[in-house]
């Protein structure tokens, strides 16, 4: 853990969704599913994520236990298009904007609102009156504010791989990092100008990405990166 706080003052570190893999109650009885997420705030907390996008299987244990969560561990969770039923009001930040080196890089959440989650996910989300609105509407609601206060944006994609090709069409984003899909890309690729990366699920590997960017900061002129196999067997 001190080597990698040594390293967390020179990188910065994400998670693109369903870090807390919710599971239907007639799947796994509710109290292991719990307390194996409560384990996982825990080791979040000691990681100290820069940003935490909200996917579906999160969002399925209901925004109290979530916040509870974040405040336990220091967790920084952000979702620009989960909304409360009733009030229309987001249920996290948007986004978490953090600075390191001179650099500030802002980081954005989304998750997918397809209907192809399961339908006991799909169930929890309306037990908790939890609404999913549409990602370019909602990100562009709050990218004018995000760009004035950052140097790069980064989209935390929790909505699997054609819709996050969709946002970088769409949205006028440096980096799109793909979550909600087990396909790995063990390089980095250019999408419409907007870096793309996807290093998996399920934590089986850590994905990298390093960017060089302008003199003024303004845009990204190289970038390259890794999935890194954490579960490798000898």
């Amino acid at each position: 853990i001190q080597e990698y706080h040594k390293l967390h003052e020179r990188v910065f570190t994400c998670s693109a969704g369903d870090v807390f893999e919710w599971t239907s109650a007639s799947r796994t009885p509710r109290e292991e599913t719990t307390m194996k997420a409560d384990y996982m705030g825990k080791a979040l907390g000691l990681l100290a994520y820069d940003a935490i996008a909200l996917g579906e299987k999160d969002l399925a244990y209901g925004r109290a236990y979530l916040q509870q969560a974040a405040t336990d561990h220091g967790l920084n969770l952000v979702c620009a298009n989960a909304v409360d039923m009733a009030t229309k009001e987001l249920l996290f930040p948007a986004y978490q904007i953090v600075e390191r080196e001179g650099v500030r890089v802002a980081f954005i959440g989304v998750v997918s609102p397809e209907r192809h989650i399961t339908a006991q996910v799909e169930s929890a989300l309306l037990d908790h009156k939890i609404e999913i609105k549409d990602p370019t509407e909602m990100t562009l609601k709050v990218l004018d504010e995000v760009r004035a206060e950052s140097d790069l944006v980064v989209l935390l994609s929790h909505t699997g791989i054609e819709t996050s090709e969709f946002l970088c069409e769409d949205l006028p984003v440096d980096v799109v990092i793909v979550g909600h899909y087990p396909a790995i890309q063990n390089e980095p690729k250019d999408v419409g100008g907007t870096v793309f990366s996807m290093a998996g699920s399920k934590s089986d590997r850590f994905g990298t990405l390093d960017l060089t960017l302008s003199a003024d900061l303004s845009e990204v002129t190289e970038f390259s990166g890794d999935a890194i196999r954490l579960l490798a067997k000898g």
